[in-house]
């Protein structure tokens, strides 16, 4: 099996360098340039066949995998799943980058650490053993997702 993957292209809050997390109260899709990068992104992907395309509900993930598929006659199976979520930053959601830097930095261990309500990198690294097992349910060797 062959995995490509792609991060969702640049959010309203990346460029707000807001930490959306998981939300989509504070991220509010693509801004204009990440649209631009999805466009972009059409030959590139083009280039390959894929037998599924698996994204997380969020709206910018959705968004910039959007002109790929329009772009294309039999688009692949599309799979919406909350294993490819990106870390939930719990009650941190909406905070600037700087603000969950300096919070996490705070003699915490950035790697066990759990955000109030939120997840820790243990966690996500457990969810991202949870999608393994998935892709290899689901998809044979010779498949490419």
């Amino acid at each position: 099996m062959k995995l490509y993957t792609v991060r969702h292209c640049i959010a309203k809050s990346n460029e707000n360098k807001i930490a959306a997390s998981i939300s989509e109260k504070y991220c509010e899709g693509l801004s204009k340039q990440g649209l631009k990068q999805a466009k972009n992104l059409v030959p590139k992907l083009k280039k390959y066949k894929f037998d599924a395309i698996i994204v997380s509900y969020l709206k910018r993930t959705i968004q910039s995998i959007n002109p790929y598929i329009n772009s294309i006659k039999n688009p692949p199976k599309i799979i919406i799943s909350n294993l490819v979520l990106e870390r939930d930053l719990g009650t941190l959601k909406g905070k600037t980058i700087d603000e969950v830097d300096v919070y996490i930095k705070k003699g915490r261990n950035p790697i066990s650490w759990k955000p109030p309500k939120g997840e820790s990198i243990l966690e996500v690294y457990k969810r991202a053993k949870k999608f393994v097992s998935y892709l290899k349910r689901n998809f044979n060797k010779n498949s490419k997702i």
